[in-house]
Parts: structure tokens; sequence; C-alpha cells
């Protein structure tokens, strides 16, 4: 009998307690130093996968590594990028979309910052931005709502908020001509798989996986995580402002 999971002591339990016969296996998409405890259940287990390179260098014990997937059935490239984003309301411009929950990790204020940056330059695109807003970051919302509304821009950018139906979220990766991943740290970013797996290009962050995923300039561009200064001048590479 096999047992998944992410943590240790349950498994611990069932197989020393009450002796089950099990193999133990866990996974970590942690990119950082773990404690002591962790350490020492990582090396009790029979196998131990990380989702990254990155994450597996971080682990005290040999992993594999597996990237996460996504289904080439439900995430397909459209046949008309304007039609589609007709059929959902936008106006029939570049779009720019973003798939996540809007806080700070995230980097929602860096895109921000970097769409002010690059205003004056370029006159015709859209943003698309799909995710949660929790009731802890609805003040970090509205402060750079008031950013882009001084910069003229507000009108451009559109917050989604969370699709209550997810069969709704392949359709809006088909109406995006790039997908934006600007996190600050992710664990893995399973975003940039399916923006790619919908035939979009991405722009992303040194962060998660990303970076193993993309080469920069050749099926994506590669911006450093935190910089918005960086991240304008990506912007501007992908011609998605124009």
């Amino acid at each position: 009998m096999l047992a998944a999971t992410t943590t240790c002591d349950s498994a611990f339990f069932l197989r020393h307690i009450l002796r089950q016969k099990l193999i133990l296996l866990v996974t970590s998409a942690a990119q950082r130093d773990h404690s002591w405890l962790t350490k020492f259940c990582y090396h009790r287990m029979d196998e131990v996968i990380a989702t990254t390179e990155k994450a597996a260098s971080f682990l005290d014990v040999p992993a594999i590594v597996s990237h996460h997937g996504v289904d080439t059935n439900t995430f397909q490239p459209p046949d008309d990028r304007a039609t589609v984003r007709r059929s959902l309301g936008l106006d029939d411009r570049r779009t720019l979309g973003v798939f996540g929950r809007v806080r700070p990790q995230k980097g929602t204020g860096d895109l921000v910052e970097a769409l002010v940056n690059t205003r004056p330059q370029f006159p015709d695109w859209q943003v698309i931005i799909i995710g949660a807003v929790t009731e802890a970051y609805i003040s970090y919302q509205k402060e750079f709502e008031n950013r882009l509304r001084k910069a003229g821009i507000l009108d451009r950018v559109y917050f989604k908020g969370f699709l209550q139906d997810f069969s709704e979220l392949p359709k809006w990766y088909q109406a995006v001509d790039v997908v934006g991943c600007v996190s600050r740290n992710e664990g893995f970013g399973v975003t940039c798989k399916e923006g790619m797996a919908s035939g979009t290009p991405v722009l992303a962050t040194r962060t998660g996986a990303w970076e193993g995923i993309l080469t920069d300039g050749e099926d994506g561009w590669i911006a450093n995580a935190s910089d918005s200064a960086d991240l304008s001048r990506s912007l501007v590479g992908t011609g998605i402002l124009g």
C-alpha cells in the first residue's frame, strides 16, 4: 500500500504505530532551507519527489524531480483570439493576462509599476487580472488602482476576480496574447504551462519553475522577480504594449 503525504507525522503513525504496510512518499515544492524536523522526516521516507530542480537542491536527501503538468485537452490554442475576446466582452486589442491571487507575493504591484513606467510609449493595450482578492489585500488592490488612475490607465486594467466556474478559465487563456507570471516567489507556478498549452507566450519572473521551463527570447521572456524596471524592459520586449 502507498501513502502519499506532505506531512510526515500521520505517515509515521500509520506505519510505525499501527504497523500498516505502507510505502511512504513525500513531495516538496519549497525553495528554501528546511527545518531539522522536516529533514528528519524526509530521511525516513521511501521516496522524495521535488517539483523543480531548485526545490530538490534544498533537500538533504536524493529526490526525483517531476514537474507539474497540465491537461492539454482542457488548455488548447484558440482558432482565433479576436473571436474569443469578443465572446468575453473584451476589446479586440493587445492583451496581457495575469492569473493568480492579487497580493504582493504574486507581483501585482510590480506589474502595475511596470505598466506605469511604459505608459508614455504605448497607447493601445489592456491587462486582464483573474484571481481572488481576499479581505486582507483589498487595501493593497486599492493602492495600485489609485496608482493606475493617477497615471491615466486604470481603464485599461480589468480585475475579474475569482472565477466561480473553473470551466471558464481556459477561454481566458485563449483570449490573451501574453500570459504574465510575475510572482516574487512560487513553489512551481502552473500558470506558465497553462499559458503555453493554450498557445500563448509567457512573460515570467525568475522564480518557481519558470526559468527552467522558458528560454528568454525563444519561447518566452524572463525578468528578475521584484524588479519593476526589469519587468518594464521585458514588457516592451514582448511587443504586447505596441
